[in-house]
């Protein structure tokens, strides 16, 4: 009972005192004051950078074969400088031309059979037509719609019944003035008729006759008169420019031979064009055949495949007879790995030396996609190495990735720089890299802090004459009121800036005075209610920057 009694008194004085404690705090506090900072426009520059960390790396050029061969001669050894163009590594030649000659013959044999293959392709085309050689009357036809026929059947005749020769001797003197062309008179000694002929042939060669004379035979043609028979005796007489020669002897005269029409390919008969006795024209289409060609077409494509076959086995012979060139060093560098020996054999594109050039470092750093729009080929860069603090280099983008990389829903771009200059740097060693991407100089500034930005626009807020004068060594003055500042308000147009300064392009002049809004108490300071700090006259924000990401960012 004693010891419950005495707790509860220590609990009852733990209260009390707690109560007098807070009252006595609550009675000296501060109130807080609401205080301005002013600043100046002032003359000054930017520079806008996008920095970036990554490990320094060494340039390496991975020689690889051309061509498969047996190596002759290795001219290097691991550890080795070497210089660009620097002769690595022969192979032993192979005599090919024995092959590719009889290949080349192959090839010219391949040829004159394709040459061949498409001839008779195309005559089987053509031949699927018969026409007919003569003009006359169709006199026979010994086929079918659909009958199957072989090559050379004879499938009918034609025969021109209205047109007889007469063939009659002439002496030499005479022979020298007759021409084909040229009109005659026949004259039929047994119906004593007279028709017009036309000379047709001329034999300027001769025969010998009786009594050691040379005759010379002319062949007359008579159309369209059938009254005359063949064999009917006719004297003939042509009427040429030395006037009228008179055969030596009579003839007799010849009706037209029938001529056959023959195929000159295998078929079915598909169309037939005339009847029997049709009168026909020489060239004109009497019959039409179908026949398979794809046993040509199948023997026409083998011959083209194995045509491009043998120019690629030659071409494969030629390309071995040439292709041991020396393989040459593409770099200054020295041969870190070579797993290849003399007399061995390589494959093409089997790796032969690798080569690092140490006198190119390049440092690839990760820049986020908000600002890799900016970076360009060719723009510097300040490098420091943590292996190296005391010492600064200098360096350029030579390479922007094209393909980003995406991580936590954020995508970076690999950007290289080259070192131009590498005296005690060494591959491997860890980097910094800030990249200049904009620069203005002597131009107005003022800290980015000053800057409201309200509804699209931007804005500061211009000191008064009292609010710029008297300041205490903090640089702080009581505040005026915020309708007293919205007064004030001068809209201005700012450029680039970096994470602690802005560029004023217009707006302002050197040396005008503008205000900071800050509340200060005795205890903690934070920004005051103004325009574009999320109080005063309808809230805004400062002027953005974009700060980098995944190892990129500006500065």
């Amino acid at each position: 009972m004693k010891k419950w009694i005495i707790s509860f008194v220590v609990i009852i004085v733990i209260i009390a005192g707690a109560w007098f404690g807070y009252g006595f705090i609550k009675k000296d506090a501060t109130p807080a004051i609401a205080q301005i900072a002013t600043t100046s426009v002032k003359q000054g520059d930017i520079e806008v950078e996008v920095s970036g960390s990554g490990t320094i790396s060494a340039e390496h050029e991975i020689v690889k074969a051309t061509k498969g061969g047996t190596i002759k001669t290795i001219t290097f050894s691991k550890g080795d400088q070497v210089k660009k163009d620097q002769l690595l590594v022969t192979f032993e030649e192979d005599d090919t031309s024995d092959e590719v000659k009889q290949e080349q013959l192959n090839l010219e044999q391949k040829k004159l059979d394709l040459k061949e293959a498409k001839k008779q392709e195309k005559d089987q085309i053509k031949n699927q037509n018969i026409y007919a050689d003569d003009s006359g009357y169709l006199t026979s036809l010994n086929v079918e719609l659909g009958d199957e026929i072989q090559t050379n059947t004879v499938i009918g005749t034609i025969q021109d019944v209205s047109k007889k020769t007469v063939t009659v001797p002439f002496n030499g003197a005479s022979i020298k003035s007759i021409n084909p062309g040229q009109k005659a008179k026949v004259f039929f000694l047994d119906s004593m008729a007279e028709v017009k002929g036309t000379v047709e042939k001329v034999d300027t060669i001769g025969r010998a006759a009786a009594g050691n004379i040379v005759l010379y035979d002319v062949t007359i043609t008579i159309e369209g008169y059938k009254a005359v028979e063949s064999g009917a005796k006719a004297q003939i007489s042509v009427y040429t420019a030395d006037g009228t020669i008179n055969a030596i002897e009579t003839g007799e005269m010849i009706s037209s031979s029938p001529i056959n029409i023959i195929a000159k390919t295998s078929g079915t008969i598909s169309k037939i064009q005339v009847k029997e006795q049709d009168k026909v024209q020489e060239g004109q289409l009497i019959i039409q055949l179908e026949n398979d060609t794809t046993s040509f077409e199948i023997k026409r494509k083998k011959l083209e495949l194995e045509i491009e076959q043998i120019k690629e086995k030659i071409q494969s012979y030629l390309d071995n007879q040439s292709a041991y060139e020396p393989i040459l060093s593409p770099v200054d560098g020295e041969v870190v790995t070579s797993n290849i020996e003399t007399g061995s054999k390589v494959n093409s594109g089997q790796e032969i030396a690798d080569i690092v050039n140490y006198n190119e470092l390049t440092l690839i750093i990760p820049v986020d996609e908000l600002d890799i729009p900016k970076v360009k080929i060719g723009q510097k860069a300040t490098i420091t190495i943590d292996a190296l603090p005391e010492q600064e280099f200098s360096g350029e983008v030579i390479e922007i990735a094209k393909e980003g990389v995406a991580k936590n829903g954020v995508s970076t771009f690999d950007v290289t720089i080259r070192l131009t200059r590498i005296d005690g740097i060494m591959a491997g060693m860890s980097a910094q890299a800030n990249i200049l991407i904009e620069q203005k100089q002597n131009i107005l500034t003022l800290p980015i802090e000053a800057i409201q930005e309200m509804n699209g626009k931007k804005f500061v807020i211009i000191a008064t004459d009292e609010q710029s004068e008297g300041q205490s060594e903090s640089g702080m003055k009581p505040s005026s009121s915020n309708n007293q500042r919205s007064r004030n308000m001068k809209e201005v147009e700012v450029g680039i800036h970096d994470e602690s300064t802005i560029e004023i392009i217009s707006g302002l002049e050197e040396g005008e005075k503008v205000i900071i809004p800050i509340t200060s108490t005795s205890t903690q300071s934070s920004r005051e209610g103004f325009p574009g700090i999320g109080g005063g006259f309808g809230g805004g924000t400062r002027a953005p920057i974009s700060d980098g990401s995944g190892g990129g960012g500006r500065r």
